[in-house]
């Protein structure tokens, strides 16, 4: 099975939905996410939102938080999370921000770094990851890892 398979049979069965937040991945896990069959059974939508003022507007992220941590923090991606759980009325917020190259990153984190972070009931996991800064490798293997990270925490691998 694929790994989106395998997650989408973990929610179905577990009865839970997701919402999902993106920026530097741009739409690759949503469109993953919705490309499986039934997934209108768990799947209540997402948002990307590229730019500080969707982040602000639209995620509900607070300005001030942009910036003290950056857009590309774990502090701010653990807010997109928890902030698409609840505009999509889900079981599961999941999120990804970070600098997909080929330019980018700042003084604390480097082109290729994502936060992959996911609200679920009443926890919050976050992780750093970096990848190739090859634009398109980036967003993929960012989307896969953020399925992976998530079917981890449904299975009770991370706790």
């Amino acid at each position: 099975d694929s790994l989106e398979s395998v997650v989408a049979n973990l929610l179905i069965s577990k009865k839970l939905t997701i919402g999902v937040s993106e920026s530097c991945t741009g739409g690759s896990l949503n469109s993953i996410i919705s490309s499986i069959p039934n997934s209108s059974s768990f799947y209540n939508g997402g948002i990307v939102a590229y730019s500080n003022s969707l982040k602000i507007n639209i995620l509900n992220i607070e300005k001030d938080e942009i910036e003290k941590y950056g857009a590309v923090s774990s502090e701010v991606g653990i807010s997109m999370a928890k902030n698409i759980a609840v505009i999509t009325n889900s079981d599961i917020g999941i999120s990804t921000t970070g600098y997909s190259g080929p330019t980018g990153g700042d003084s604390s984190n480097s082109n290729g770094t994502v936060y992959v972070s996911i609200k679920f009931s009443d926890k919050i996991y976050s992780r750093k990851y970096i990848f190739t800064p090859n634009r398109d490798t980036h967003r993929q293997f960012t989307a896969y890892k953020a399925l992976n990270f998530l079917r981890l925490i449904l299975i009770g691998e991370i706790k």
